[in-house]
């Protein structure tokens, strides 16, 4: 049912998100996807390369998961989206 997309269908599908998001705000929506794809990728050849530590028996796969989880803490404390930071507690 779904089959192959034609130069048609692409050109309705990006008429349509320019029309949506507007023409300025596509590359920003791209570069986001990727960055996440990105991340995603990263993390799932992480924990692949954990779960074989640890299947092989070895003590570094949870020094690794450790280090892991302290690496991206540090990476969420250094992110600058360029909103401000809400106090805890804030509108509860």
């Amino acid at each position: 049912m779904l089959g192959r997309l034609g130069p048609l269908e692409i050109m309705i599908i990006v008429g349509i998100l320019v029309f949506l998001f507007g023409a300025k705000k596509i590359p920003e929506l791209a570069r986001g996807m990727g960055l996440g794809i990105k991340e995603f990728k990263k993390g799932l050849e992480e924990g692949e390369s954990i779960l074989k530590e640890a299947a092989e028996g070895t003590g570094e796969a949870s020094e690794k998961a450790e280090s892991t989880n302290e690496k991206s803490a540090k990476k969420e404390e250094n992110k600058q989206d360029g909103m401000p930071d809400i106090p805890e507690g804030f509108g509860n």
